[in-house]
């Protein structure tokens, strides 16, 4: 794959599966390939709006990771990052990341 867009995905994959999710995506990627991360930020107090959107919406908590942890995720699986930004929209604490294989 060239780009892999994850818009507010992995918080939704079972805490014991990131790694292993993250693992077998960045494999499906081609060299020079990016994946674009937007996710809940689990490091802010803020948080916890996302989790009571989820128990209402998708009748599940979610299970979100920390700005610094997808970081390094991401890193540990190869990727060069090259863009990262941390913005809260409306109540919801979000980060970018930007990873090149």
């Amino acid at each position: 794959m060239d780009t892999i867009f994850l818009i507010d995905v992995l918080h939704h994959v079972p805490k014991k599966r990131q790694a292993d999710f993250m693992k077998t995506l960045v494999q499906t990627m081609k060299p020079g390939a990016r994946l674009i991360l937007k996710d809940i930020n689990a490091g802010s107090p803020l948080v916890y709006c996302n989790k009571l959107h989820d128990l209402i919406f998708a009748r599940e908590i979610g299970n979100e990771m920390t700005f610094t942890n997808a970081l390094e995720l991401l890193k540990a699986n190869g990727l060069t990052i090259t863009e990262q930004t941390k913005r809260t929209m409306y109540v919801y604490p979000h980060y970018t990341i930007v990873g090149k294989k």
